[in-house]
């Protein structure tokens, strides 16, 4: 089945009411606020986290749903303190804090450092490729 592509008008402007598998197949408008939050929370995350490559697959689902419950924490807890309606009970609110502890525990509570490259030995691999990309070393 191929995928449709939606207008602008038909995109969402708020977060989903719940999680689905990969954010980026959700139908919101990344130009959005939401959709520039949404982008900011996960990259930020992943990146304390060593960067979304370096993260497994299991890890990376676990940054999406951390992402998605965070922002619906903070959802609530802005609509409360403004006096605004909410879309979340007391109680969802406290089962989404407890699951968003129990995944960021999962994760790590700490950076974790980018491996770093000594300067000699990137020199020497965009050298070999350079080499090998020119038909000199192949």
């Amino acid at each position: 089945m191929a995928y449709k592509r939606l207008s602008p008008a038909e995109k969402l402007k708020t977060l989903p009411a719940k999680y689905t598998r990969n954010i980026a197949s959700w139908a919101l408008d990344w130009r959005s606020p939401i959709g520039l939050r949404v982008m900011s929370e996960l990259l930020t995350l992943a990146q304390d986290l060593g960067g979304w490559e370096t993260l497994s697959r299991q890890e990376q689902i676990l940054v999406e749903r951390a992402t998605f419950l965070s922002l619906k924490v903070s959802e609530f807890e802005t609509a409360m303190l403004t006096g605004e309606p909410t879309k979340l009970d007391a109680g969802v609110h406290s089962n989404y804090c407890n699951v968003l502890s129990g995944i960021l525990a999962k994760l790590g509570l700490k950076r974790r450092a980018l491996p770093v490259q000594e300067l000699q030995e990137y020199l020497a691999s965009t050298d070999a490729a350079a080499t090998t990309r020119d038909g000199i070393n192949g």
